[in-house]
This record gives C-alpha cells, sequence and structure tokens, in this order.
C-alpha cells in the first residue's frame, strides 16, 4: 500500500482536493450561507412560476431572457432551474434546487480549471497549486454557494477555453467545433458575455492564425458553430439594439423587455468597467457575497500570483 501511495501520489492528491471541493461546495448548501440573496428568490419564483405556469412571474409567456427588478436574468441558469423543478421537485421549489447549478457549476470549474492548467504547464507541481487554489478560494467556494446568474459565465467559459485547448493539442475538427459549441452556450450565461467572448474569439482567431494553428477556413467554420449555437442570443441582442418587435423561436418569445443590461456592456463605460473589476479582483468588493474587507476577494496572498499569472499569459 505505501508503495501503491508513492507511485500515484499525484492522482490521490488531486482526488483528495476533489472530494474537499465537493466537500465546500454541498456542505449545508441550504443554509450555508444562512440568508437568501434578493436574485435568488426572484430567479427561483422566475423558475417556479415558468415550470407551472410558463410564464415568468410578470407573466411574459416563456421569455427568453426572464425579467427581474432591474430588467432581466440570464437564461441558462433559469431554464436548468425549470428543469430541476420539472423533474426532481416535482413542481415544487426549494433551496437546494435553486442552488445546485451553482454548487455544480463551481465543481465543474475545478476539474475544468485544473485540466487546463495540466495541459498548459505539463507540470504537477503547478497543476496542484492551481487545484489547490480553486478548492479554496474564498471566491470559488461562495460563487458555488449562491445562486446568481452571473456564476454560470466562469464556468461555462472554464470549460469553453479547455476544450479549445484539447484542439490545439489533438488538431482535431469535431474538438474545435464543439469548443464553438461551447462558446455559443456560455453567451447564455450572462450577458457580460456579449462583449467578453467576442473579443476573445477575434483576438485568439489572431494569435493561433500568427502561429499557424488553424487555418482561416477553419476559423469560418468554428465562427458558424458559435452563430448557430447562440443563434437566440443573437436575436435577443437585435431586438435590444434595434427595438424590434417581440420574435418568438422554438416556443420562446424574444424581446427587448431587459435592454437596459446592455448598458452593463456598453463601450462608453468599458474603460471603467475594467478599472472597477481590477480593484475588486485585487482587493474586495462592496457585496457582502462576494468577498471580505479582511480577506478580500481572493486572499492578499494571492494578489502577487495572479499579477504574474498575467505577465506569463503575455508570454505563453
Amino acid at each position: 500500500m505505501k508503495n501503491l501511495c508513492k507511485q500515484n501520489w499525484y492522482q490521490i492528491t488531486l482526488l483528495f482536493l476533489f472530494c474537499v471541493t465537493v466537500f465546500l461546495r454541498f456542505y449545508k448548501l441550504t443554509v450555508l450561507p444562512d440568508v437568501l440573496h434578493i436574485d435568488e428568490a426572484a430567479l427561483g419564483y422566475n423558475s417556479w412560476c415558468l415550470a407551472n405556469y410558463g410564464t415568468d412571474r410578470y407573466l411574459n409567456v416563456l421569455p427568453f431572457y426572464p425579467q427581474n427588478f432591474y430588467g432581466g436574468q440570464s437564461p441558462l441558469y433559469t431554464y436548468l432551474v425549470v428543469l430541476l423543478i420539472k423533474f426532481f421537485g416535482k413542481g415544487n421549489l426549494s433551496v437546494f434546487l435553486v442552488r445546485f447549478p451553482a454548487a455544480f457549476a463551481s465543481l465543474l470549474l475545478w476539474i475544468t480549471g485544473t485540466r487546463s492548467m495540466s495541459l498548459i504547464f505539463d507540470n504537477k507541481k503547478i497543476t496542484l497549486a492551481a487545484a489547490l487554489f480553486l478548492c479554496f478560494c474564498p471566491y470559488f467556494v461562495m460563487s458555488g454557494r449562491y445562486a446568481l446568474d452571473c456564476n454560470l459565465m466562469l464556468c461555462c467559459i472554464s470549460c469553453s477555453v479547455l476544450v479549445l485547448l484539447l484542439y490545439l493539442k489533438t488538431g482535431k475538427l469535431h474538438t474545435l467545433l464543439l469548443s464553438g459549441v461551447c462558446f455559443g452556450i456560455s453567451l447564455y450565461s450572462y450577458a457580460l458575455s456579449y462583449l467578453i467572448i467576442p473579443i476573445f474569439l477575434v483576438l485568439i482567431s489572431l494569435y493561433m492564425l500568427y502561429h499557424k494553428k488553424i487555418t482561416f477556413s477553419r476559423i469560418l467554420l468554428w465562427a458558424v458553430s458559435v452563430c448557430i449555437t447562440a443563434l437566440p442570443v443573437i436575436l435577443f441582442a437585435y431586438t435590444l439594439l434595434f427595438h424590434a418587435e417581440p420574435i418568438h423561436f422554438l416556443g420562446f418569445t424574444i424581446s427587448p423587455i431587459s435592454g437596459n443590461r446592455m448598458d452593463e456592456i456598453s463601450f462608453s463605460s468599458l474603460g471603467a468597467n475594467l478599472w472597477n473589476n481590477l480593484k475588486i479582483t485585487l482587493t474586495y468588493s462592496t457585496y457582502p457575497m462576494d468577498s471580505v474587507d479582511k480577506f478580500y476577494t481572493l486572499y492578499p496572498v494571492s494578489i502577487p500570483f495572479i499579477l504574474l499569472g498575467m505577465l506569463c499569459s503575455f508570454r505563453l
């Protein structure tokens, strides 16, 4: 047994960290934190209404972007909870069902993040350090214990990047197309992705072309896979930008009821948003569910590693 542990210490350590991650995400999920955020309550009520009556709480019939107090809530989280209510809750709502997608997404983020670091660096110690950070970092723990729709975006993008890395390793076309589907799904996770993902895809495409990792024809196929997957999102953006009439697509109503959410991703506020997000990342947020003054968002000790990671990303 001792020799077996020595030979498989890396796998055993990863398995241990995975088990700890599961514990930190799911232990007493319904009572820790012991307060229900207003967005959690709104998302849960919208999902319950959609599961039982086919409308959100404002009586919009199967809205692509369900309405919330200040605008809208992203469809991915909302309709995941609708499915959970229908198939596991038997029409009933619970705190566990509302928070489960966030907890599962945080667990999936640990898996994809750890695997991505393994592919990039091919170094067991660096991979274990990343796995340890993703396991215990307060942001990643708390993002899995609050049912906030924005928290799905990081997981979705992490999955998309992992599949893209696998394409760079294998060069297989179906892997590239799968990454396009994943990026398309990511656009359903949060409105901010409408800005982040297109910019990232353009820049990474130019980077891969420069290093001859991809051909222009494959980039076009990749773009088509993203656009087909994200067609409802494209239609939704069309209704917002041109104040178009509601569009009925695959049974859903795509209408510009949440137009003010576009303020979050406008280019006029891009500089201010980037600066504010940098401050929040390196220090702490004003929202108590995101961070605590004393411990920051990602612990003060993590700040040098964040800056070092940014520098390494330019080198890579």
